[in-house]
């Protein structure tokens, strides 16, 4: 049983099979959130279907109007889907995915910022830990590779929000001025290899292209050891902080992303950032740019960023900072509670500013340096009706 512990650490993101009950456990013992993903409407999706309430639901963090319009929705009255608003970002739903949380950790302070005004418990940020990776050791003829030509490498699942068509576009763009290799590599995530494949043919690119469909972990170590630059274009940016650009800097590799969301965040010699949407024609400048600077020191300084801000003992260490400091928040925590429980009631929206203006108060009363008599927070801590709600 989790009570028989110290403490919980619970992590969620926004896939269903993997999280809810995560999130089930969170709310029967309350402990430590780690919110992977700023949107996480995906998780409680087809769980609210199946409860029967998602209109409820909707209506309690998101106000009447949105609840009513998810009713006729549900009822079929042909309007645009809440859930779909914004590819999911317009209605995260935070608050509810937080409702179990004594304290939150984010992965950069793009999240944090998004969990700061949609939930009342304290938000820490501690970099995303990146595990060892293995070498890979096969060399670039073994690949079925160039031996002297720089090789862009588009590595992860493949879906639209990677932007995979405007890589395509951008590397036949700068084909027209240096000699490169793209390589893309993943499995089919709503984008087929097929279709990347057919991209690059109508480029007029097929012998500057290479595919590794579903790529081993040893085929995709070994891609990244012959790699000269990574592109990262996930838009929008539904993630709290991206393994697949930590993964390529810890290989040294140079990356291209968006200068949206937590990729704004990372800078350095080792990074180029382009608007979103991205296109083709500053997409391939970003490229050119790398491959015209300095590519050795542009690693080193990449690995060296890794290793400052994702070390997994690093991780591992101010997560037992916040434990430490979340141990005598039990009078916090269950005010914080009762008064989100009262905000709901009266139907207000998460992301008024009376909400913060609560957690604010809150902090001022019961924080660290209580800035009212102890007797008064032994008060609040005494009374039997303010009990975190199961």
């Amino acid at each position: 049983m989790l009570t028989d512990y110290d403490a919980a650490v619970y992590h969620l993101g926004d896939h269903a099979p993997n999280h809810r009950d995560i999130w089930l456990a969170s709310l029967a013992v309350p402990g430590v959130v780690v919110i992977h993903d700023v949107s996480l409407s995906n998780l409680f999706h087809g769980y609210l279907l199946d409860r029967g309430d998602y209109a409820e639901e909707f209506g309690r963090w998101y106000g009447p109007d949105i609840g009513d319009r998810t009713r006729r929705v549900l009822d079929g009255s042909g309007e645009a889907a809440p859930w779909n608003d914004g590819d999911g970002m317009t209605f995260p739903f935070l608050s509810l995915a937080a409702s179990g949380a004594r304290h939150l950790i984010a992965h950069s302070q793009y999240a944090a910022g998004a969990l700061a005004t949609t939930a009342l418990a304290e938000v820490d940020v501690i970099g995303l830990p990146l595990l060892t990776q293995r070498s890979g050791g096969l060399d670039r003829e073994a690949l079925g590779l160039p031996r002297d030509v720089p090789i862009i490498l588009q590595a992860g699942v493949l879906n639209v929000n990677k932007r995979i068509d405007v890589v395509v576009e951008a590397v036949a763009e700068l084909l027209a001025t240096r000699a490169v290799h793209l390589v893309v590599a993943g499995k089919d995530g709503g984008v087929s290899m097929e279709q990347v494949t057919a991209w690059a043919e109508r480029a007029g690119m097929a012998s500057s292209f290479t595919a590794f469909s579903s790529p081993s972990d040893e085929v995709m170590a070994s891609l990244r050891e012959h790699a000269t630059v990574a592109t990262v274009l996930r838009e929008p940016c539904l993630e709290g902080a991206s393994y697949a650009l930590l993964e390529s800097l810890d290989a040294g590799l140079p990356v291209v992303a968006v200068a949206e969301g937590s990729y704004r965040e990372v800078v350095g010699s080792f990074m180029r950032h382009v608007e979103a949407p991205p296109t083709a024609v500053p997409v391939a400048a970003a490229l050119d740019s790398i491959l015209g600077s300095d590519l050795p020191e542009a690693s080193k300084a990449a690995r060296l960023h890794v290793r400052a801000h994702h070390e997994p003992a690093g991780y591992a260490r101010r997560v037992m900072e916040v434990l430490e400091a979340d141990r005598d928040a039990e009078i916090r925590h269950q005010l914080t509670s009762s008064l989100g429980g009262v905000l709901l009631s009266l139907g207000l929206s998460e992301d008024l500013r009376v909400v913060e203006a609560v957690s604010q108060r809150v902090e001022d009363l019961f924080g660290g340096e209580p800035r009212v008599l102890p007797h008064v927070a032994d008060r609040a801590g005494a009374n039997p009706t303010l009990s975190h709600p199961r």
